[in-house]
């Protein structure tokens, strides 16, 4: 098989900004009220420093998560050739599925919120046997779910049994 007979995909990052954006917004709005906190309340009052402690972790802690599916998306390989389509995944842990396209009875499009800001969206196959594979955050997911179905197609005629009057 030719490269250029296969379509060969990475999950698209854009869309981390948002989250590491929350999660530093949750740790610095913390670190914010510490300070206002503290130069701004009357001496007499007594501020537990812990609450706005917690918020910083918690805001850490999103960061760190976040993080770590950043660098997985990463190491995240699709790739649809003529007859199979196969996703690699995983940090730690590697991962690996594939999928015959003659096996595959429809494909859907899903996009979150975020996702269609940056036109992302995960593109779902589901096949004979009620398997799935879903390749996420693709980019222009619409067009991505036509050309692999015009692939199952092909696939799909291709494995259809000739009659006699073909032969």
């Amino acid at each position: 098989m030719k490269h250029s007979d296969a379509l060969v995909e990475k999950p698209q990052t854009r869309s981390m900004i948002v989250y590491y954006a929350i999660s530093l917004s949750i740790a610095a709005l913390s670190v914010c009220g510490v300070i206002i906190a503290y130069a701004f309340s009357p001496r007499f009052i007594d501020i537990d420093f812990r609450v706005p402690l917690i918020g910083v972790i918690v805001g850490l802690g999103l960061l760190g998560i976040f993080g770590y599916l950043h660098l997985e998306m990463l190491n995240t390989n699709y790739l649809i050739s003529e007859t199979d389509a196969h996703a690699r995944w995983g940090l730690l842990i590697k991962r690996e599925e594939i999928v015959q396209l003659g096996s595959v009875r429809s494909i859907k499009v899903r996009q979150e919120l975020i996702q269609r800001l940056f036109n992302l969206g995960d593109v779902i196959l589901y096949t004979t046997s009620n398997d799935l594979l879903v390749l996420k955050d693709l980019d222009h997911p619409e067009e991505k779910k036509d050309l692999i179905w015009n692939l199952v197609q092909k696939e799909t005629a291709r494995r259809q049994p000739r009659s006699n009057s073909d032969r």
